[in-house]
């Protein structure tokens, strides 16, 4: 793309020169920040009003805020209402996050909102100075703007970003109908690469859905078409190889907790230490050996985290190990136990996730399985099938990740002046 026929250095030392009829300001010369201190309590006696959240912003790809979104409903004073109402072409940041990279992000009031307010976990930006509407969404969504709310946020357990910060905060304005010119531009470019990712992102979901078929398949059905079958009694297994056995799980291994605390440790050690379930971390001890399947007890993961372990390891006091195994090889097992339990879960609690795993269910988890021979073969065919079909996951990850750097690097690009996007008649 073209460049402009003259630069000015900016003053920004990571953003270099910029065209020189552009102008660099502080957050707070251009408008002003302000928050609500409005939760989310539905109170008798006060209006109810739509609240934009958190989650409204963050994670918003389209970095808009319409009337096509659902948003929470709260109850707020007439002065809330008032003083902390939204309006069309308002900026709403989140000043808070769980990493450096994430904070700031903005979204755009795109329309007007009647009896919308904001939450107190984000803040609000009106303008004080004519900026191009549809720009807005690009004002501060940009990497020069972000690495700066990146570079001042502070915390431990969470970054906070100050009031001060985001007013002192340094952006770049171009003319008026330069900053519609990127605008129109950057949405063209931008909604051609969201629809390209989109497309990858369908078909990573497709991958994944024929992935678990496969492994579904292989471990109730076995791997020869031509068996006969027979009803395995399990309503979600449905019909199984006629020679299968189907058991109970405190039969075929042995189940037991850990006990280990919630300590967090460095992730300095040797051997793979499993806490919470969720979390692989890392220890320089260690109390078992050998072949095992981890699953949560209780908390996050219940039913969706498993963990195939041979070798040592170490667990949490809230997370089931079942080992030594007896008609059945571990990895068979693991597989078998990823596609059912859930299913199980579902059907005894009808609901789609619990908090805890009672042992006795578990014990009485019914296992369907062939010979040792026929399960090691279960096992060889899934790992085949599903490595071509990792190895295509991967690239399409890939591809989306390009996509996603590709316009990250448009956005920065255009917003700084380093391409020159306007249409020459």
């Amino acid at each position: 793309m073209k460049k402009y026929k003259k630069y000015n250095d900016s003053g920004i030392e990571f953003i270099g020169k910029i065209p020189e009829d552009w102008v660099v300001q502080r957050l707070n010369n251009v408008g002003k920040f302000s928050s609500s201190g409005i939760d989310k309590k539905t109170l008798p006696d006060q209006p109810i009003v739509k609240m934009i959240n958190y989650t409204d912003v963050y994670g918003n790809e389209r970095r808009i805020l319409d009337n096509k979104k659902e948003y929470m409903v709260v109850s707020a004073t007439k002065e809330q209402k008032e003083n902390h109402g939204v309006q069309k072409g308002d900026l709403i940041f989140t000043p808070s996050s769980e990493t450096e990279a994430d904070i700031g992000v903005s979204a755009l009031v795109d329309c007007e909102l009647p009896d919308t307010v904001f939450s107190y976990h984000v803040l609000k930006f009106k303008f004080e100075k004519e900026v191009n509407h549809n720009f807005k969404k690009y004002l501060c969504n940009n990497y020069n703007v972000l690495y700066q709310f990146s570079a001042r946020c502070k915390g431990t357990t969470r970054q906070i970003l100050g009031r001060d910060e985001f007013k002192n905060t340094l952006i770049i304005l171009p003319p008026i109908q330069e900053q519609k010119a990127i605008a129109e531009f950057l949405d063209n470019q931008t909604q051609i690469l969201d629809w390209l990712v989109e497309k990858r992102k369908q078909m990573v979901e497709l991958l994944k859905e024929e992935r678990t078929a496969i492994i579904n398949q292989a471990v109730t059905k076995g791997i020869n078409p031509t068996t006969k079958m027979k009803d395995s009694g399990i309503d979600w297994v449905g019909e199984i190889p006629e020679h299968w056995k189907v058991k109970r799980l405190k039969y075929l291994a042995e189940i037991e907790t850990g006990g280990k605390d919630t300590i967090n440790r460095e992730e300095d050690g040797k051997f793979p230490f499993y806490v919470r379930s969720m979390v692989v971390e890392r220890i320089n001890s260690f109390s078992f050996d050998g072949e095992a399947v981890l699953t949560a007890g209780d908390g996050v993961g219940v039913g969706e985290v498993f963990h195939y372990v041979n070798g040592k390891f170490d667990f949490h006091q809230r997370v089931y190990s079942i080992s030594n195994f007896k008609e059945i090889l571990g990895k068979y097992f693991y597989y078998f136990i990823k596609e059912n339990l859930p299913k199980e879960i579902i059907k005894h609690n009808a609901k789609s996730t619990v908090d805890s795993l009672r042992l006795p269910m578990f014990k009485s988890f019914r296992v369907a399985y062939g010979t040792r021979e026929e399960q090691e073969e279960i096992v060889k065919y899934i790992e085949t099938e599903t490595a071509k079909i990792d190895k295509t996951l991967l690239k399409i990850e890939k591809e989306i990740a390009l996509l996603d750097e590709y316009k990250t690097a448009l956005i920065s690009e255009a917003v700084t002046g380093k391409i020159d996007v306007r249409v020459v008649a």
